[in-house]
């Protein structure tokens, strides 16, 4: 992404949540590794709309309280909607990154660190690490302004 001034970080995932198939399974496990730094942030506000992972609640707790049936019946994945802020994995830019942008490259699942090195081509950028290749078209992007990604596996 372009430069932008203050503190850049990507959210990299929720620690709690992971793909299940169709759906999000709640766990308390992730593995996760970033080329920039990567640090587990918690809410500043307390209630139950704020889930801290360090509290006494629990994610079925917290996900029952926020569901719209006061009386603890409702779906606790609704619930998950009404949810402000949570304990979440932050991943920062790619120390090495060229000085116009900001990049961020995150493996998710089983693997050690990785560094990331970066590559122009006219107006695209080429992000290579040890695990994936990620080229990013032309920041003008298409008709309707994304640019585009090409993503391979190494």
């Amino acid at each position: 992404m372009e430069r932008l001034p203050g503190t850049p970080y990507l959210l990299a995932g929720l620690p709690y949540a992971e793909d299940d198939g169709d759906r999000v399974r709640r766990t308390a496990e992730a593995q996760v590794t970033s080329a920039g730094t990567l640090r587990l942030t918690h809410p500043e506000a307390e209630g139950v709309d704020h889930f801290d992972a360090r509290s006494e609640t629990t994610q079925e707790q917290a996900a029952f309280a926020l569901a719209a049936d006061p009386r603890g019946y409702g779906n606790p994945d609704e619930g998950w909607r009404h949810l402000v802020s949570s304990t979440a994995l932050e991943a920062g830019p790619v120390p090495d990154a060229p000085d116009d942008v900001h990049a961020f490259a995150v493996r998710y699942g089983p693997g050690g660190t990785f560094t990331a090195g970066f590559e122009r081509e006219g107006t695209g950028l080429t992000v290579h690490t040890e695990a994936f290749t990620a080229r990013i078209g032309d920041p003008a992007g298409d008709a309707h302004g994304e640019p585009e990604l090409t993503l391979s596996a190494c």
